[in-house]
């Protein structure tokens, strides 16, 4: 393989690490999505619960939602009408999620992934700029990722693969500070999703733009009952 396509590689790997590493600065840690309220209800205990909430959550709402935001987003962003279709996806993404928080978190999240990543210096095309403009405070977290995923030319599925992972990290580590676990806990609980990880991949990316949004009603009705907890240490 020729030294320069090595490199290009390499560096879109690069990226994608950085892009969705904890430490870029978009808050994500500051979110349970309806977690913490398992947690303080008792349904989520211990690692086994704990395993069996995320795999509820990652084969469902997420996959659905999320995931699938982000896959058509990518898809969307190089078709002619890209501006217009990104905008639909917004709305609906923003309908669909019922949850005030959760809502406002992957507003939040959206805003700032789409403000810092003009601060390290990645080569933007125009209809970036324009789909953030245009999409202004309703800027949500998959959709902007997927775009932007889109616009660098990263690879659909290994970005896809990427976001799957540091969400599932960064949930993983939400439930070892909460339940408590130890970190030992958490590194099983990662990686007793190497059997199905690549499937969530294969069902993002076969699932029609009908599946989007899959109602989750359990987590929905969690994540709202998180507004009213009496002491709580996350945003949704």
């Amino acid at each position: 393989m020729p030294e320069s396509r090595l490199r290009s590689e390499e560096d879109a790997l690069f990226l994608l690490l950085e892009l969705n590493d904890a430490l870029f600065p978009i808050g994500a840690y500051a979110h349970s999505y309806g977690l913490e309220t398992y947690v303080q209800q008792g349904c989520v205990h211990d690692a086994a619960t704990a395993g069996q909430w995320l795999r509820a959550y990652f084969s469902g709402s997420f996959l659905y939602g999320e995931l699938l935001s982000a896959r058509l987003a990518y898809e969307a962003f190089g078709e002619p009408n890209g501006l217009e279709k990104l905008l639909e996806l917004e709305a609906e993404v923003r309908a669909a999620r019922v949850p005030r928080e959760t809502r406002e978190a992957l507003q939040k999240l959206g805003r700032r992934l789409a403000k810092n990543v003009t601060k390290i210096g990645l080569p933007f095309a125009a209809r970036f700029d324009d789909y953030v403009k245009a999409a202004e405070q309703s800027c949500s977290h998959p959709v902007c990722y997927g775009a932007l995923a889109a616009v660098l030319a990263l690879p659909e599925r290994t970005a896809l693969q990427h976001y799957l992972y540091a969400q599932l990290s960064a949930l993983t580590n939400t439930c070892v500070k909460l339940i408590p676990l130890s970190q030992t806990d958490g590194a099983r609980l990662v990686a007793s999703f190497r059997t199905c990880y690549s499937a969530y991949i294969d069902r993002a990316l076969a699932a029609e733009a009908d599946d989007l949004c899959l109602s989750s009603p359990g987590l929905d009705i969690r994540a709202m009952q998180h507004e009213v907890l009496y002491s709580r240490l996350y945003m949704s």
